[in-house]
């Protein structure tokens, strides 16, 4: 194979390998796009996002809305980022053992 198909390929590849879109939560009465909190190490905390707490545990750096409040709001957060099509194209999933 030639190198410059090859390299092609391969550029062609990692395009596709990544996936770029907003991730728009209602927060608050109003809806953010908090994709910026879902970059890894370059996470930071969304603009716009109220109610944030001074520190967050781990390696979080969004609270989402303090109406979703315990363990037993999980329910209720996925059904509302279904409902409002938060990431579109991509289904929510949950492990639920993690949070036994």
């Amino acid at each position: 194979m030639k190198p410059s198909l090859a390299t092609s390929l391969l550029n062609l590849t990692n395009a596709f390998n990544t996936w770029d879109t907003t991730l728009v939560v209602p927060h608050n009465g109003d809806f953010i796009d908090i994709g910026s909190a879902t970059l890894g190490k370059k996470a930071t905390t969304p603009i716009g996002a109220v109610d944030q707490p001074e520190y967050y545990p781990g390696k979080s750096v969004y609270r989402f809305d303090t109406s979703y409040k315990g363990i037993n709001a999980i329910d209720s957060l996925i059904s509302t980022l279904n409902k409002y099509q938060c990431a579109v194209g991509c289904d929510i999933g949950v492990d639920r053992n993690v949070y036994l």
